[in-house]
């Protein structure tokens, strides 16, 4: 990404700024970016086949290099889980992301969960993908949430 990671890490730790970018993050209960620490927990909605609300808890957070977050509970079920972890690498003027998913919902039979890694993996995205409307947001200043310079 054409930017530093400090520029980067408000984009990817504060809930409201992902809404900007991940258009499946339709409403979150989380606490101001300057108060989010391992351990905070919130809640979340996302918007699958329908509206699904989880109960978020950051499980990882070294600003501004990493952030994971394990969503539990709520629509999920009891066994039910996901971690998505966002990793920023600085290189200088510019930095490399990573993200990661990872989704446990036993009421999700195996095959299909077989079937859907593969098109995440080596699948042809329509239209834009999460990380490349990042890009977009952070390196063209686009759709940057009231207060934010």
């Amino acid at each position: 990404m054409d930017a530093p990671a400090e520029r980067v890490w408000p984009w990817v730790a504060d809930p409201e700024r992902v809404r900007a970018w991940n258009e499946k993050l339709v409403d979150h209960t989380s606490p101001p970016l300057e108060e989010l620490t391992v351990g905070t927990q919130y809640w979340t909605t996302h918007r699958m086949r329908r509206d699904t609300r989880v109960r978020a808890t950051i499980t990882a957070w070294s600003p501004p290099t990493l952030v994971e977050v394990r969503s539990e509970d709520g629509d999920l079920g009891r066994d039910g889980w996901v971690v998505e972890r966002i990793e920023i690498e600085p290189r200088g003027a510019e930095c490399g992301v990573e993200r990661t998913v990872q989704i446990h919902d036993p009421r999700i039979p195996w095959y299909f969960r077989l079937l859907a890694s593969y098109l995440m993996r080596f699948g042809t995205p329509k239209g834009e993908t999460n990380l490349e409307a990042l890009k977009r947001r952070v390196e063209g200043g686009s759709g940057t949430p009231a207060g934010d310079a």
